[in-house]
């Protein structure tokens, strides 16, 4: 077995082949994993856990605020901790090599071959073979097109400041599509005066330019130690995530979500399925599209898959306005909508019905908020 990239998802997939007894290999073709960061860093406990083993080191973030234009402010208070990214990378490929994965870092692969046994890989030390070849190579993925198949289609860019001497409180989301068209900005508290204040944003604008002017309007100062940036993909899993002797998890498959979901701990999930059908595959000796597209299956039913999560994301990317934006922040303001009580549910109702205005947006809203219910019942 062969993967490529050393990311959660990657590193999941060959612990899950090592543990198992089987032979894998994981080519990364940076000289240190989790390197460069990329990554927000925020993870919610209750997707955490669903991986006993993985570290649970970070600086905890038990609130959330969310703001709409017009200042209105709604919270929740799901536990959740921002991790050290590099370090949690690395902690899951050490455990991974603890199994018996090899690691092979400073390799990239370049082409892939399809043969009678399985797939040649050629990487920038020579070839190697293997019977399945699983891609955890990013957004961007190589390794599909490789195989013929179509990346994600829909990508947003994404931009941060690490920033020091800065006093927050929690994890912050802003929506406001004239600094963040389709998109949002966000402060992560990492703890002793450090954060990651950065924004997700559609189209080719200056996304470097619109991080600043967040930072302004929010009167955001401090040092900046580091930038990062990069793509995310948004318009949910590829239609294809597996055949003969291939499959693909986290980023590489489309597996992630920027607005209700993060990336982390799908990554991870995708790539726990994709290991026990590797695993599966060995013990038959059986590698074809009918017996991998079992992977396929298993990851279309999580929920970043779900039709209702599709048209929230659809809604937000494409059907939203700052209008909108608004009227979710009137309706929500000041209320913690990690478990909305009857009480509360009748404090929503009463605003609507003294707000005709909002009545024809109310579909459009609704389905947006089952996407953050999504979010809070799965875990991000």
């Amino acid at each position: 077995m062969l993967v490529v990239g050393a990311g959660p998802a990657g590193s999941v997939v060959a612990k899950t082949i090592a543990e198992a007894g089987f032979s894998v290999q994981i080519h990364e073709e940076h000289p240190v994993v989790g390197l460069p960061l990329a990554c927000g860093e925020g993870m919610s406990l209750f997707m955490l856990n669903r991986f006993p083993w993985a570290p649970k080191e970070g600086y905890p973030l038990d609130i959330q605020y969310i703001s709409f234009p017009g200042g209105y402010r709604t919270y929740s208070s799901i536990e959740a901790i921002s991790v050290d990214r590099t370090v949690f990378d690395q902690s899951l490929c050490e455990m991974a090599q603890n199994e018996g994965a090899q690691l092979n870092i400073n390799s990239s692969v370049k082409k892939l071959s399809k043969t009678r046994e399985g797939i040649e890989a050629t990487t920038n030390h020579g070839t190697t073979s293997a019977k399945v070849v699983i891609a955890a190579d990013g957004p961007s993925s190589r390794m599909m097109r490789q195989m013929n198949l179509p990346p994600p289609e829909e990508l947003v860019q994404g931009i941060e400041y690490r920033i020091r001497d800065l006093d927050v409180e929690g994890l912050q989301f802003y929506f406001d599509y004239t600094i963040a068209p389709h998109g949002y900005g966000w402060i992560f508290d990492k703890g002793e005066g450090i954060a990651n204040v950065g924004i997700c944003l559609q189209g080719a604008m200056n996304p470097r330019a619109r991080l600043d002017q967040f930072m302004r309007v929010h009167n955001i100062k401090g040092e900046i130690e580091q930038v990062i940036a990069g793509i995310i993909p948004s318009s949910g899993p590829v239609k294809h995530c597996s055949t003969d002797h291939f499959m693909v998890v986290g980023d590489a498959g489309g597996f992630t979500n920027p607005m209700f979901f993060g990336g982390i701990g799908i990554a991870m999930l995708t790539g726990m399925i994709a290991g026990e059908t590797a695993v599966e595959a060995l013990e038959e000796d059986n590698y074809s599209a009918d017996k991998l597209i079992s992977y396929s299956q298993k990851v279309k039913e999580l929920p970043i898959a779900a039709p209702n999560l599709i048209r929230a994301h659809n809604l937000f990317y494409h059907q939203c306005n700052n209008k909108d934006l608004a009227n979710i922040g009137i309706l929500t303001d000041n209320q913690d909508i990690t478990h909305l009580s009857w009480e509360k549910k009748l404090i929503i109702f009463g605003r609507t019905l003294r707000r005709p205005r909002i009545w024809g947006g109310l579909s459009k809203i609704s389905k947006i908020m089952e996407g953050f219910r999504l979010s809070r019942d799965w875990g991000f």
